[in-house]
């Protein structure tokens, strides 16, 4: 229970995190999450749970015939503090046990919404009420962040994803920076990527949010998006200065003269929005981008398509996947409406939703893409 070594599900649920958050596994495994809490003691935690699970469901055995699992998810179970404390020293130090419970406890007078998807456990004088199975099967890595307010890289750090669209651009452009300051006259931002090839410039603003866990969330991200939009339409205004463009290249110590063609994309950490349009600017997955301009490759039933017009990738490539949504539309074409109506009372409730007709998208892949020799997975980038 306490040892030090990953079980399978764990390594499994660890390695996902690590890419959605861009860090090592040793950082996850140090961070300390509350005081001195680390992450890894909520590890052992949830290790401790899924084993006291499992033992009160075979319990339930004796009393159910069948589906002991569901009804140990309905009940509340009550634990008596000093009790569960000394549960919990099984698997971290004793000084930290406090922590968990300051943590994990909704406090009344705090002021604070009750959400037990992040706050499950509920105290009465000396006793409490814990749902496990919140904490077991929720993703308690992205929650205890959020519950924290905690990010692995600050602000004034340099930000992973970002540093590794940049790399991987400069693959493939000749002229690539990030993290770049501008001030002119009026004009003051900051450009995250900028890449240049021929005659065409792609600027990308990258937002790094954790997956959402309600609706609120959604917005947050949706503000960030909107955020990242309004940056790029300045930073596109300003190109039409042809001053600006003298400043730019002096900073950069590029030509910009023989730019034409301006490309945004507003990259995100997760999947959400992936598809959607800002201001007439991209929305791009970091991971679906980063794909897109590795390899180019699609892969379903019935084989792997590569999105490229020729054998190699080019800025001609990248501009149709942003700018004319080469991919997305084709998945968008697939997607159909279907209304669900419930008469209540004499009165229709609808519920407009989608789906996606598969079969139609693969056919799609076929026409539009040409056949691919899927590279091997041991010589892709991390």
């Amino acid at each position: 229970m306490n040892s030090e070594k990953l079980f399978f599900e764990e390594s499994t649920f660890l390695a996902e995190g690590c890419r959605e958050l861009f860090i090592h596994f040793d950082t996850l495994r140090s961070f300390n999450v509350y005081e001195s809490l680390t992450f890894f003691d909520l590890v052992k935690i949830h290790r401790l749970f899924h084993v006291t699970v499992v033992i009160f469901c075979a319990h339930l055995k004796k009393f159910f015939e069948s589906e002991p699992e569901i009804v140990a998810r309905s009940l509340l179970p009550v634990y008596q503090k000093d009790i569960f404390s000394e549960i919990l020293e099984i698997v971290i130090d004793k000084e930290k046990v406090q922590s968990f419970f300051n943590l994990f406890s909704w406090n009344p007078k705090g002021g604070g919404v009750l959400d037990l998807q992040y706050q499950p456990i509920l105290f009465a004088d000396d006793y409490f009420i814990l749902p496990m199975h919140l904490f077991l099967f929720s993703d308690y890595l992205r929650n205890t962040l959020f519950l924290v307010k905690r990010r692995f890289f600050e602000d004034n750090k340099e930000d992973p994803m970002l540093s590794s669209l940049a790399a991987l651009l400069k693959q493939h452009f000749p002229e690539v920076e990030n993290e770049i300051d501008y001030n002119f006259r009026e004009l003051k931002g900051d450009i995250d990527i900028i890449a240049k090839k021929n005659s065409t410039v792609f600027i990308f603003e990258g937002k790094r949010s954790l997956l959402s866990g309600s609706i609120h969330e959604i917005r947050t991200i949706h503000d960030h998006v909107n955020k990242a939009a309004n940056q790029l339409s300045k930073i596109s205004e300003s190109f039409r200065n042809n001053q600006f463009k003298k400043y730019l290249s002096d900073r950069l110590n590029w030509d910009l003269d023989s730019v034409d063609t301006i490309s945004t994309c507003i990259v995100i950490g997760n999947r959400m929005f992936s598809g959607y349009r800002v201001l007439d600017h991209p929305v791009r997955s970091f991971y679906e981008l980063a794909n897109f301009i590795y390899s180019g490759e699609v892969q379903c039933r019935d084989g792997v398509f590569c999105q490229w017009l020729g054998e190699e990738f080019s800025e001609k490539d990248l501009f149709q996947y942003l700018e004319n949504d080469s991919y997305h539309k084709l998945v968008f074409e697939c997607m159909f409406n279907r209304n669900a109506d419930y008469d209540i009372r004499g009165k229709v409730l609808r519920h407009k939703s989608f789906y996606a007709n598969f079969e139609l998208l693969f056919d799609k892949f076929r026409v539009n893409y040409r056949d691919s020799v899927s590279q091997a997975v041991d010589e892709r980038p991390n």
